[in-house]
């Protein structure tokens, strides 16, 4: 599959992700601060499952989004550094970019 489709695709799942995680939205005073290796580890492991998702065959489109809309382990993360960086995946134009950066030097 072409880098321009999987890119696409990716960025697809990315807010599938993001609206299909059902928590609510925190305000700044509730957020953690995210350290810098946390955003880091949460692009790599969130790269590795698109790619992952993206190199599997599905019998169906709903399996495929089904897989996309899953959310990976994220060790060493708490649930609200996730909820926090799921969040401003998508709202942050370049945290995004920096995804489907890792996306492309990632997926074979």
């Amino acid at each position: 599959m072409a880098i321009k489709h999987l890119v696409v695709t990716a960025s697809a799942a990315a807010v599938i992700l993001v609206s299909g995680c059902g928590a609510t939205r925190q305000g700044p005073a509730e957020r953690e601060t995210v350290a810098p290796d946390a955003s880091q580890t949460f692009l790599a492991i969130t790269a590795a499952h698109f790619c992952s998702v993206q190199g599997s065959s599905y019998q169906n489109p709903k399996a495929m989004a089904d897989a996309y809309a899953a959310t990976p382990s994220y060790p060493g993360l708490t649930a609200t550094q996730v909820t926090g960086l799921t969040d401003r995946l998508a709202r942050d134009a370049a945290f995004h970019r920096r995804l489907t950066t890792l996306i492309k030097r990632t997926c074979p």
